[in-house]
């Protein structure tokens, strides 16, 4: 159930629907039964609607009011089991699936929205079926956790913090997204991570890029956990890496927790 400019978007099976309030009952206003297979998350922002499907990832949908119709004009080209999302901002989608990775989505910004239907009858409006929508999505970010994501928030973790996404896992573990906002810090922390891979220092021998890449690629996603096992290297390492970066093992300390204090 989610609200929608004063009425009610409900989903039932691979069906939303749109309710009006009546005085004493729900009066079905329209609905769309074209999604893949099960709706699993529903959100709103403005006038656009996003459902995650269990099996067939996110799809983006917008109500009509002159024909009064849902529209589906935009998915994903990828088949993810969502287990929970949100919109990050009108056009970016996060999300999680029950295989344990977490990606983004984005829409282009030469959608369009408006997709003109000259024959005059629904099957352009029905073609969302099987990822046949219109448009396609970007996707911008890629990451295995290695548990399966069960819920997700953005909230600042401070009163002058930056926006995280907080996450849970059905393991009960708690970690948080940030975003970088400087192009300085992505720079250091890709290149601290690269070094960090070369240390191997995985108890079961596990190479840390392919696990991060378990079912999709990572992209543009830095490693906190294993960025922040520097500080537990020996000292002759720690020098090592710290000339491969051009600092010292100290500046090096002080920013992993400058950043962890965000």
């Amino acid at each position: 159930l989610c609200p929608f400019h004063g009425q009610l978007l409900a989903s039932c099976g691979k069906t939303l629907n749109l309710y009006a309030f009546g005085k004493k009952t729900l009066l079905l206003k329209c609905a769309n039964g074209n999604f893949p297979f099960f709706i699993a998350s529903l959100h709103t922002l403005n006038r656009r609607i996003y459902v995650g499907d269990l099996q067939d990832s996110v799809v983006y949908c917008k109500h009509r009011k002159e024909t009064n119709e849902l529209v589906i004009f935009a998915d994903d080209v990828i088949p993810r089991h969502i287990t929970c999302g949100m919109p990050l901002d009108y056009d970016t989608y996060f999300g999680a699936d029950k295989f344990g990775n977490i990606f983004a989505n984005r829409l282009p910004e030469d959608t369009n929205e408006d997709v003109v239907n000259p024959t005059g009858n629904r099957i352009l409006w029905d073609a969302g079926r099987m990822s046949g929508a219109p448009n396609k999505l970007d996707n911008v970010m890629n990451f295995h956790v290695g548990e399966a994501v069960t819920s997700c928030l953005k909230t600042k973790m401070s009163p002058t913090g930056d926006e995280v996404v907080v996450l849970g896992t059905i393991m009960g573990s708690v970690s948080a997204a940030m975003p970088f906002r400087s192009r300085d810090n992505v720079d250091f922390f890709s290149r601290l991570e690269m070094n960090m891979r070369n240390e191997k220092i995985s108890l079961v021998g596990r190479d840390q890029l392919s696990y991060r890449s378990y079912f999709v690629p990572v992209k543009c996603v830095v490693d906190g956990d294993l960025c922040e096992a520097y500080i537990h290297l020996p000292s002759d390492r720690q020098q090592y890496i710290a000339d491969e970066l051009n600092r010292t093992p100290g500046e090096i300390i002080k920013k992993l927790e400058e950043i962890r204090a965000r």
